[in-house]
């Protein structure tokens, strides 16, 4: 029987013993993110202004559901991730699974965006 490990709960030590993990150094890896030019426009800048001062003071003791539903859910809300086109869009609470010969990877996700406009 294959041994199931949660995303969740696997510790760096185990998932090492599993599959062969090199780091790779990169003084550029995230270049074309960091230097793309961002323009903020007037109404995402007050959006997040105001967001920001209403939650300032909460954001360090709000635990993971409260952050997720008063701060990171309306910043995600701000962004259309859907393309009928494309055939994408976000999802939230989705089942993950990895499988090999020898063993299974699983969890639930907070969020992801993925291809597939009913199943991620």
């Amino acid at each position: 029987m294959k041994e199931i490990y949660y995303f969740s709960k696997i510790n760096d030590y185990e998932l090492r013993k599993l599959v062969n993990i090199k780091q790779k150094f990169s003084a550029n890896i995230f270049d074309d993110w960091f230097n793309k030019e961002i323009t903020i426009k007037d109404n995402e800048s007050k959006f997040l202004t105001e967001l920001l001062n209403k939650e300032f003071n909460f954001i360090r003791i709000y635990k993971e559901e409260d952050l997720k539903v008063k701060f990171i859910a309306p910043i995600l809300n701000q962004i259309d991730f859907r393309s009928v086109e494309k055939e994408i869009r976000d999802f939230y609470e989705e089942k993950i699974i990895y499988e090999t010969d020898k063993f299974i990877f699983t969890g639930t996700t907070d969020f992801l965006i993925s291809k597939g406009l009913e199943y991620s």
